[in-house]
């Protein structure tokens, strides 16, 4: 595994890190494998650099899943009002989130598999 530090620097500094590890993981290598990669996919967004550094690790017969975090569901029961609207505001950016990983990914047909309490 390949541990990314917080990239606040600008808004391409994740994607810049998140497109440098996969590059790392399997850009170079000619033994095709399976990368893994694990994000909240905050922020994260697409450019000619996104599409190419899929295209090559794709090129080396590497197969590419995403595991995405899914954040709507980690809280704890409450009756308060405003929490459970900050809650509901909350879990609402997160649908967005997701939504736009999935579509992002397929366009480039690369599997994502959300990571819930569920399914965990």
């Amino acid at each position: 595994g390949l541990s990314l530090p917080a990239r606040s620097d600008a808004p391409q500094g994740k994607t810049n890190a998140l497109l440098s590890a996969i590059t790392r993981a399997g850009g170079r290598s000619q033994v095709p494998s399976t990368l893994v990669v694990i994000t909240d996919f905050d922020g994260v967004l697409e450019s000619d650099a996104f599409t190419k550094t899929l295209q090559v690790v794709r090129a080396h017969g590497h197969r590419i899943e995403f595991v995405l975090a899914d954040g709507r569901q980690l809280d704890a029961p409450s009756n308060d009002a405003n929490e459970l609207a900050v809650r509901s505001l909350f879990a609402r950016g997160e649908e967005r989130r997701l939504r736009h990983a999935h579509r992002l990914l397929r366009r480039h047909g690369v599997m994502a598999t959300i990571a819930s309490p569920e399914r965990i």
